[in-house]
């Protein structure tokens, strides 16, 4: 796969702009899309949906992968469609890979456009970001509309051109190791990282550039958590990464095995020591301001609803920053504007 020279970045949107929605991974629900399909409009913007959103392949996955790709190559190569967002995530987005050629690859530098998503959808950000395309991880559209208001007018901000260079983020940072490093956002859940280590679409693999990791995850156990962060700081080009975000590690799966641990041991005091023995003292950040949270009852919780309304810091893939980790005070800073 050849690898680009130069990032490239979406420009900002304007009111009449036409977003389009789509599910490249599980199944969707009308009704949630629709709510979140509101906001969009009152920003002014217009929303366009995908021809398979609420196709079901045995309660797994919205349609066939090759229906899938189809929604994504439909809003690629719509010139009017400014921004693509994701209804949900889920776990199907990776039977897209094997469908993905030079061509599809081409298409998505041609005509820059907003990707938006989170969970899943990371999927399809690393394909971007192997790309050097930035993107946004952020609230999927099925949740936006229950996010709090700062949440969404952050996003809002960042996609209508509002967010400058020199601008501070307030994330809500705590200091986990202190330090100062400045490199491009790569913001995504630990296992979908992973899981694309090997690939043609590894984020970490292609590419010189410096890298800020932030990560945050849903459902999984410590220990499996640790392997991960292991898998990351010790990846072939882990050199790289000159620092971490640490987001919201939710509903996290009891260990009997390990049960002392699992109860005494936080994601950050472990994380903190993997780093530290592969990649030395380089900044560390905590938040709560992004990832998952646990839902309601069934449908709810595959959503990840908020139980009330919280926060999502929705940050671009891609962009220049610059991450200080002082017990003090910790800041996350741009280094250059998020759109073109």
């Amino acid at each position: 796969m050849t690898i680009p020279d130069k990032w490239l970045k979406p420009g900002k949107l304007i009111p009449g702009d036409i977003v389009g929605i789509v599910a490249p991974s599980d199944i969707t629900e009308r009704k949630w899309d629709e709510r979140g399909a509101k906001v969009l409009i009152s920003w002014g913007l217009k929303v366009r949906w995908g021809d398979h959103m609420y196709d079901d392949i045995l309660g797994f996955a919205a349609g066939r992968p090759e229906d899938r790709l189809a929604d994504l190559m439909k809003m690629i190569t719509d010139p009017s469609v400014r921004a693509v967002w994701a209804g949900v995530g889920g776990y199907a987005a990776t039977q897209l890979w094997p469908l993905i050629n030079n061509d599809f690859l081409k298409l998505l530098r041609m005509d820059p456009k907003w990707f938006v998503g989170y969970s899943d959808m990371g999927t399809v950000l690393n394909i971007l970001t192997s790309q050097k395309v930035t993107s946004i991880h952020g609230p999927n559209l099925e949740s936006l509309a229950d996010w709090d208001k700062a949440s969404q007018n952050w996003i809002r901000k960042m996609i209508f051109g509002e967010i400058k260079n020199e601008d501070v983020v307030d994330g809500g940072w705590r200091s986990i190791v202190e330090g100062e490093a400045a490199g491009r956002l790569l913001v995504i859940g630990a296992d979908v990282l992973i899981t694309s280590f090997g690939t043609k679409f590894d984020p970490l693999e292609y590419g010189d550039d410096d890298i800020i990791v932030g990560l945050e995850e849903f459902h999984q156990y410590k220990s499996d958590i640790q392997r991960q962060i292991d898998m990351i700081v010790n990846h072939r080009k882990a050199n790289r990464i000159k620092g971490f975000i640490l987001g919201r590690f939710s509903d996290l799966k009891f260990d009997s095995e390990y049960a002392e641990w699992y109860k005494k041991t936080k994601v950050e005091d472990f994380a903190r020591e993997r780093i530290l023995a592969a990649r030395g003292k380089i900044p560390v950040v905590k938040t709560e301001s992004f990832g998952h949270l646990v839902g309601g009852e069934n449908s709810l919780s595959l959503l990840h609803l908020p139980a009330k309304r919280q926060r999502f810091l929705a940050l671009p893939n891609g962009i220049k920053v610059k991450l200080k980790s002082s017990q003090k005070t910790s800041s996350l800073t741009f280094l250059e504007s998020v759109v073109d």
